[in-house]
């Protein structure tokens, strides 16, 4: 009874315990959940690149949903921190840069609450998102 006991519960643990993979393979994981998180938070952009997902909703301009995001960056930048840059090809550990570069600098501008605030500047806001729609939405049609 006990060898079956712990022959099920090493099952369960290795179920429930993601298996370290390589760098390369974490990476493009993490860089993957990031985009599609980007195109669920960002449905102008998922609609312009012809994601139906974005299909007749517009940014979440909320402060709830501000601090949703600044948190989520809190949480994929740790995650990516995991990730050793030197075992990454080349190409990777410049897009691997990038990106923590990205985080790193909308979790700066986070720590200031006139980000918060300031949904429009003299170069652009939302309503400019809402002008250019014809211009950056595709035309689907049924098969």
């Amino acid at each position: 009874m006990r060898p079956i006991a712990f022959a099920l519960a090493f099952a369960a643990a290795a179920i429930s315990t993601p298996a370290w993979a390589d760098a390369q393979s974490d990476y493009e994981e993490l860089r993957e959940e990031i985009w599609q998180s980007t195109l669920d938070n960002a449905p102008l952009l998922a609609t312009s690149i012809g994601d139906r997902r974005g299909d007749g909703k517009l940014f979440d301009f909320s402060l709830e949903a501000y601090d949703r995001l600044a948190i989520e960056s809190e949480g994929y930048l740790a995650r990516l921190y995991q990730i050793n840059e030197n075992e990454l090809p080349q190409d990777l550990q410049v897009d691997y840069a990038i990106l923590r570069r990205s985080l790193q600098d909308e979790l700066s501008g986070a720590q200031y609450d006139h980000t918060r605030y300031q949904v429009f500047t003299n170069r652009g806001g939302w309503f400019t998102n809402l002008v250019s729609l014809p211009n950056r939405s595709p035309f689907f049609h049924q098969d």
